[in-house]
């Protein structure tokens, strides 16, 4: 049946372009909180403890993930953090980051090493899972 199969059309274009918005959300989004982050560790010499701590000074709220509606996951370690999202499966695989298909693929989070760096290999922080 030819409607069928142009439903089924339709409906994968419209799970791509939400996906591309969620993409577009989650990079902004981070952006946004690496720039207050950084401000922050301007201002006070030390990064925040948590992405509350950037509330109300440099965020009007914790930024949120658009893949799970929940806070995005930040890790600091010594002087250097780690701030992805859960990309599209939903699971925090502990920012374990990709390229430029991180978003889509099982098993890899989101961060913005994802977008400048999609030849590099995935990032951790201190040689393991954070707690």
């Amino acid at each position: 049946d030819m409607s069928r199969g142009l439903g089924d059309v339709y409906k994968r274009q419209v799970e791509a372009t939400a996906d591309a918005i969620r993409r577009r959300d989650a990079a902004l989004r981070m952006l946004i909180a690496e720039l207050a982050i950084r401000l922050f560790q301007s201002d006070h010499d030390r990064l925040p403890t948590s992405l509350r701590e950037l509330v109300p000074e440099f965020l009007d709220q914790v930024p949120v993930d658009p893949y799970v509606s929940a806070p995005m996951i930040y890790k600091a370690a010594g002087g250097d953090f780690l701030l992805y999202c859960v990309g599209s499966d939903g699971v925090d695989d502990g920012g374990n980051l990709g390229g430029l298909a991180a978003p889509f693929t099982s098993g890899m989070d989101y961060g913005l090493q994802s977008l400048t760096a999609p030849t590099q290999p995935p990032r951790s922080i201190g040689g393991g899972a954070m707690p």
